[in-house]
């Protein structure tokens, strides 16, 4: 009788251990199968990243060249604003030399008295005279369609040649 107590205490150790390792064991294969999913969308991951950080690096680049060509257009603007102050200045400097200039023309015109008021007047003896510019000759060769394109111009003489 004690011996078979002994054998139903051993038999319901056994039952129980081996129970033990079934639910370890399923919870071990349950943890291989996690294992195995989430592997797999590291690799998807790490798939997905690669393209993304080559274009990480191209919009950083661009970037930085963008930077550039701004700090560049900054100088550029700061430059251009000292410019316009300088013409700013530069006008009205020159709009005050020219009032004085007026002023003092104005006065001038006011000394030499009403006969040199009118600016078509010319002194005694001077005839006004237009005068023309002259224009160059220009000689072309005339087109060899056979059809004149522009009305006959009159030819010029040659030089006489020298005598001997």
């Amino acid at each position: 009788m004690k011996s078979n107590i002994l054998i139903a205490i051993a038999l319901l150790i056994a039952v129980a251990i081996g129970g033990f390792a079934w639910t370890k064991h399923q919870a071990l294969e349950a943890t291989r199968a996690e294992l195995a999913a989430t592997n797999a969308k590291l690799q998807q991951a790490e798939a997905r990243i690669k393209p993304l950080e080559a274009s990480v690096e191209t919009l950083r680049a661009e970037s930085a060249a963008q930077q550039k060509s701004l700090e560049q257009l900054k100088t550029e603007v700061a430059n251009a604003k000292v410019f316009l102050e300088v013409e700013k200045e530069s006008g009205v400097r020159l709009r005050d030399e020219l009032a004085k200039t007026r002023e003092a023309f104005a006065l001038a015109m006011k000394a030499r008295g009403p006969q040199a008021a009118s600016p078509m007047q010319l002194p005694p003896g001077m005839i006004p005279m237009l005068v023309r510019p002259q224009m160059p000759l220009r000689v072309e060769r005339a087109p060899t369609s056979g059809a004149a394109l522009e009305a006959a111009s009159p030819a010029r003489a040659a030089p006489a040649p020298a005598p001997r």
